[in-house]
């Protein structure tokens, strides 16, 4: 039997693939680990409880709801208040940008991605996923430039088609409109909290003047 063996130049071209590849996946990680420095900076390094808050003791962003989640049992105050950074850091890659398939849009898009992972933070990764399907949902042309989606706050092959196809078809001038008609919705919705929540209008216009980015 022939043995199958590869040439010099097709090994070659392999191996430029795979440190292409491999470059462009730290390249990657290390942009979106200046996101999640953004993100803490944003949310404040310190332990604090404000009564206004509707989250209650946080540290690094992180709610008392939420590192009880990753831990997998309830979190006290004091674990709030001695949670390291480094695991804040795992909980925001995990939680806000692995599991929800963020990562997935940031392969396509990486401004989409991040703009999904910040508001994922604030409003919940179902919802800013939400906003994503909304706007891909009424931005087919009645389903001319691909087919209908489910918002069912879900990433999965049928939105991540719905925007490969819409940038392909509207390309650098599209993702700019998608990423404004994103941050409408954002945007809405803390206005629309502030509403249902006189307390948060504490915090309404930190929400907006740091989260919601006009593009």
């Amino acid at each position: 039997m022939k043995s199958e063996r590869i040439s010099p130049w097709e090994a070659g071209l392999m191996l430029e693939w795979f440190m292409k590849t491999v470059e462009r996946a730290m390249t990657n990680a290390a942009q979106i680990e200046q996101i999640i420095s953004g993100i803490i900076q944003r949310e404040g390094v310190q332990y604090t409880n404000n009564p206004d808050d509707a989250g209650g003791p946080t540290k690094f962003g992180i709610t008392l709801m939420t590192l009880s989640a990753w831990r997998g049992h309830p979190a006290t105050d004091d674990d709030i208040k001695h949670l390291e950074e480094s695991e804040a850091r795992q909980i925001y890659q995990a939680r806000y940008f692995s599991t929800p398939q963020f990562d997935q849009v940031y392969s396509i898009s990486a401004s989409v991605g991040i703009a999904l992972l910040d508001a994922g933070v604030n409003n919940g990764v179902v919802t800013a996923t939400k906003y994503l399907q909304r706007v891909l949902a009424v931005m087919n042309q009645q389903g001319r430039l691909y087919p209908d989606i489910s918002v069912d706050g879900f990433i999965g092959f049928n939105t991540l088609a719905a925007l490969r196809a819409f940038l392909a078809h509207r390309g650098a001038e599209g993702e700019k409109v998608l990423l404004r008609a994103i941050e409408c919705l954002h945007g809405a919705d803390y206005i629309e909290l502030a509403e249902r929540r006189p307390q948060d209008e504490t915090n309404i216009y930190g929400w907006i003047s740091q989260r919601v980015v006009v593009v």
